[in-house]
């Protein structure tokens, strides 16, 4: 008896062992771009960042090492007016609304919610900077900060302002929020058709959800304005939606 609850303790302290080896694994960025990293490169500083964050993010896990690891080069990129660094800044920033984060005490709520307007803050900051140089998940994302009231005062206008920018772009999240703030006349006055158009072309680009949507409520789009258009209207929004898609591509060259 004393030997098979021996087994089943070794066993079970294996099983942890083996968890916490696969909870982090160590991430050693290339030496030739660390090195570049190292002498100042922007681009090679936030290659470094986002080799210690995408991991992570992939599997739905990031340790508080390579956050931290992250942070400190795209701080170095970031400062040198790196947009993409910029953006992930501000992604690290905003990560608990996004569903990364920690449960935390009663006690502890209030103390962490502080923190958090704090960071929203510094993450508008952030994506404004890269957004105002032109990158469209930053300007999604900001988006995304005014439509909810992060960071900054709600505001759905300004939320449709850097949607459209994004979507011009071909930002299949921000096409679909665009899309959703037609639909809804929010931020903008109400055209059903508009919206489906732009639903219609983040269809086509490859997605109809933003990180701030609620599943149940976004999970298919497309088949709502399917179901909502009549014949004509349809018709009206799958043109409208080539145009837009047509547009996209000419301002991307191809």
């Amino acid at each position: 008896m004393k030997e098979a609850r021996w087994l089943v303790t070794l066993l079970l302290t294996a099983l942890v062992l083996l968890a916490c080896a696969r909870a982090h694994v160590e991430i050693t960025p290339d030496p030739e771009l660390l090195k570049k990293a190292e002498a100042g490169d922007a681009k090679a500083q936030t290659e470094i960042g986002k080799s210690y964050i995408q991991p992570g993010l992939r599997e739905g896990s990031i340790s508080a090492q390579d956050l931290n690891q992250a942070a400190a080069w795209f701080t170095k990129a970031a400062n040198q007016g790196d947009a993409t660094a910029q953006f992930w800044l501000g992604t690290i920033l905003t990560l608990p609304h996004r569903g990364r984060w920690h449960v935390v005490s009663q006690d502890d709520k209030q103390a962490v919610d502080d923190k958090q307007a704090v960071d929203d803050k510094q993450a508008v900051a952030w994506f404004t900077k890269a957004a105002n140089q032109g990158y469209a998940p930053a300007q999604r994302d900001l988006g995304v900060m005014y439509q909810n009231g992060l960071g900054v005062p709600q505001d759905d206008k300004q939320a449709v302002v850097w949607y459209s920018k994004a979507a011009n772009q071909g930002n299949a999240p921000a096409q679909r929020a665009l899309g959703t703030m037609y639909v809804a006349g929010q931020g903008v006055a109400q055209d059903l058709v508009t919206g489906c158009a732009w639903i219609y072309v983040a269809q086509d680009f490859g997605s109809d959800r933003t990180w701030s949507d609620n599943a149940g409520f976004t999970t298919n789009k497309a088949a709502v304005c399917d179901a909502q258009l009549t014949s004509a209207q349809k018709d009206k929004a799958l043109a409208m939606k080539d145009e837009i898609v047509k547009k996209i591509a000419a301002q991307k060259g191809h």
